[in-house]
């Protein structure tokens, strides 16, 4: 797509800049429309063709509809649905006008009166802040016996971090514990009774989870983020590994 550098980024088949094409599609697709825009464009590349498509040359008041917009009210619609917002008559009435549509604002309208549901409650809720462990030029040896915070930062960097999970509690849902050890070593102790995902990554060196948790239907999962540069991080799961002894003084 050839671009043309004066008066701002524009297409050859477009006269309008890019930042004018933002502002007409906010203007016109109004929040739905954007909301499925931009979740779904998977490259900037994907989402500046959607507006070159759906401007012309020449200002008007109403945009064209994008597939992509017709098929995020509908998947819009069956959250609904399976959150039992509207019932089987209702989705299908909906979805007739999903696709009858002509503008971009009707489509809008479609969703426009339905409560948000909890994928979208959960987008828009704060994030409680996080707890941090961690060790500079030193090492740390903690036990948890009471309930994890929902957010977790464990961190080791030149020094070393020792955590036992195996006696606490997770709350039903997500909890979250983000690991970054460098030039170092964190080694955490997990339950078998949680689902487990581990999304941490390694950049010469070692990030791995031994043993498995509890199936997929559990109530509590457990997400493992973050990176060991130049050091490792060790999950371990209760039934592979013994728990830290407990002090004296327990």
């Amino acid at each position: 797509m050839a671009v043309k550098r004066r008066g701002g980024r524009r297409f050859s088949h477009c006269k309008w800049p890019l930042g004018q094409l933002i502002v007409l599609v906010q203007r016109e697709c109004g929040h739905a429309g954007i909301r499925c825009c931009l979740s779904q464009a998977a490259s900037p590349a994907r989402l500046l063709s959607f507006l070159v498509m759906v401007a012309s040359d020449e200002q008007r008041p109403v945009l064209a509809i994008a597939p992509i917009a017709r098929e995020g009210i509908a998947r819009a619609l069956s959250l609904h649905f399976a959150e039992d917002n509207i019932d089987t008559d209702e989705l299908e009435r909906r979805l007739a006008r999903v696709y009858a549509a002509t503008t971009i604002a009707e489509l809008d309208a479609i969703v426009a009166d339905l409560p948000a549901t909890a994928a979208e409650a959960a987008a828009l809720a704060p994030r409680p802040p996080a707890e941090r462990i961690s060790a500079w030029f030193s090492g740390q040896e903690q036990r948890i016996t009471a309930e994890v915070p929902r957010r977790l930062e464990v961190r080791g960097r030149l020094g070393y971090v020792e955590l036992d999970l195996t006696r606490a509690t997770f709350a039903p849902g997500l909890t979250e514990i983000d690991v970054r050890a460098f030039m170092g070593y964190v080694e955490i102790r997990l339950p078998a009774g949680v689902r487990i995902e581990n999304r941490g990554r390694a950049l010469f060196g070692f990030f791995a989870l031994k043993g498995r948790g509890a199936a997929d239907d559990a109530a509590a999962v457990v997400r493992i983020t973050g990176r060991a540069t130049f050091g490792f991080a060790e999950l371990f799961v209760r039934r592979d590994q013994q728990a830290l002894p407990r002090p004296a003084d327990e």
